[in-house]
């Protein structure tokens, strides 16, 4: 099944040259259908929560990977986007994927486990379990004051996890 756009190039989603050349490593010629909706949206109106439902390989995690590494500002070295997925193996998977599009763009991504040095981390990605304990931790903060996103992947089984709620909340406050 065909998922490119026809209407929509890297061009004209203003997508930086640096990130295109790492999604030509993923053979992405052209926008899938879900990213030609998703990218112009999440950078034009960055005050707007969004929803993006799509079938799987039609292109999801670029459909919020892209504009997440376009909305970081690479001279502040601080957390600029959080990622939140439902298990370990999905946040690997997710920052494997977003290392490609990164490869020529240079954002610092870190997957928050054990002892990740999350200080660093323009994008974390992470479970909310490993949130949660970090934004709970008393010892040391976590300065969220240049947070710009956060995403939610595989929302539906996020949500319907009990223990995630208390994450959820923290990141509102």
């Amino acid at each position: 099944m065909d998922f490119q756009s026809k209407k929509q190039t890297w061009d004209t989603l203003k997508v930086p040259k640096e990130l295109q050349a790492g999604l030509s490593l993923m053979a992405y010629k052209r926008p899938s259908i879900i990213q030609s909706v998703s990218i112009p949206n999440v950078m034009d109106k960055p005050d707007t929560n969004f929803l993006f439902q799509a079938i799987n390989g039609s292109g999801k995690t670029g459909a919020y990977g892209v504009p997440s590494l376009m909305k970081v500002d690479k001279s502040i070295q601080k957390t600029q986007v959080i990622i939140l997925a439902n298990t370990r193996e999905l946040i690997r998977q997710i920052c494997s994927v977003l290392d490609l599009f990164n490869k020529e763009f240079g954002v610092t991504l870190v997957v928050g486990e054990l002892k990740a040095e999350i200080d660093k981390a323009q994008i974390l990605i992470t479970v909310p379990g490993y949130l949660k304990n970090k934004l709970k931790d008393r010892k040391k903060t976590m300065d969220l004051s240049e947070l710009k996103m956060v995403v939610y992947d595989e929302a539906d089984e996020l949500f319907i996890q009990k223990d995630n709620h208390e994450c959820f909340l923290a990141l509102s406050e």
